[in-house]
């Protein structure tokens, strides 16, 4: 239908709601490639529109996938794209999944350092959503790094704020967190 209309952009959105909608069916490989091609389309399109949001589709699936080079490549064009167009936000996704990759490279100073970086952003920005992310990275770090006290106060403190508002994703992860605190104390 866009694509008879004329209008790419509105046909990428598509794509892109295509791509999540394959992977939550368990084709991740197809919804990768559905978003390497939005992703290579959207470049050449001259509207100076932001990519980020398909970035950030795509590094999702690539850190399902365990594909930690590409990731850091999409991660690179997010962060970048996210600053060329003053948006903290992304930047802050970019971030994160940046330190993921490290992290599952064994790079854990590196990956540590974006989650700093993460965090402090989100905080300067008071950005609640990527507040909480960082923050839980964050706690995992101090928990792996033996400050289980600090880290399990930190997941308290992310999940009592996520269940005052609809954040039930950041709530059930913040309590993992505090139940990984738990066991490392065990």
């Amino acid at each position: 239908l866009f694509r008879t209309a004329g209008d790419d952009a509105w046909e990428l959105a598509v794509d892109n709601n295509l791509a999540f909608l394959m992977a939550s069916t368990g084709d991740i490989e197809a919804a990768d490639h559905v978003l390497s091609e939005v992703i290579a389309r959207f470049a050449t399109m001259t509207h100076g529109l932001p990519v980020e949001a398909f970035l950030e589709s795509r590094a999702y699936l690539l850190w399902r996938l365990g594909k930690y080079e590409a990731l850091l490549d999409v991660c690179d064009a997010l962060i970048t794209e996210a600053t060329r167009f003053s948006r903290s936000e992304p930047r802050i996704v970019g971030l994160l999944f940046r330190a993921e990759a490290l992290r599952e490279m064994d790079d854990r100073a590196s990956a540590r350092r974006h989650v700093r970086l993460a965090v402090e952003l989100a905080e300067a920005l008071a950005a609640p959503r990527q507040m909480a992310f960082a923050r839980l990275a964050k706690a995992r770090d101090l928990r792996e790094d033996g400050q289980v006290a600090a880290a399990e106060e930190l997941a308290t403190a992310i999940y009592a704020s996520a269940i005052t508002i609809p954040r039930l994703r950041v709530a059930a992860l913040a309590a993992i967190e505090q139940a990984e605190c738990a066991l490392a104390r065990a």
